[in-house]
């Protein structure tokens, strides 16, 4: 399994690409003192691009859980904002990000490489 871990304070998002061939990223974020009902977010654009690519459309399967593992209430609240009912506390919300758009803007995630621009898919 292969992981890379990156510190964006004060979220620590861990990225799973264990499985590459079906071009799914699995991505784990805590969020340490969230506050209470966080909303996460991911930019509607790529930077440098300028122009609305909507990357938060390839993310799937978002589920939010306590720090305990209790599960939390996660709901879309726009297009590209997830906004967690919850005490103020830490919180680990995990998702897939689909990673199938090659080329200078987009992200890519198969058996031969990976290629992203955090922006894509990083809450």
């Amino acid at each position: 399994m292969i992981k890379l871990i990156l510190a964006l304070i004060p979220l620590w998002h861990t990225l799973d690409m264990s499985n590459p061939a079906d071009s799914l990223l699995d991505v784990t974020i805590v969020a340490e003192n969230a506050g209470e009902n966080p909303t996460f977010s991911i930019p509607i654009w790529t930077t440098g691009h300028y122009e609305a690519d909507m990357p938060a459309q390839f993310i799937q399967n978002v589920t939010a859980e306590d720090v305990n593992g209790k599960k939390l209430k996660i709901r879309k609240t726009k297009s590209s904002d997830w906004t967690v009912e919850s005490p103020d506390g830490t919180i680990v919300i995990k998702y897939k990000a689909h990673l199938a758009s090659p080329g200078a803007t987009g992200s890519e995630f198969n058996p031969e490489h990976l290629y992203f621009h955090p922006s894509d898919f990083m809450m």
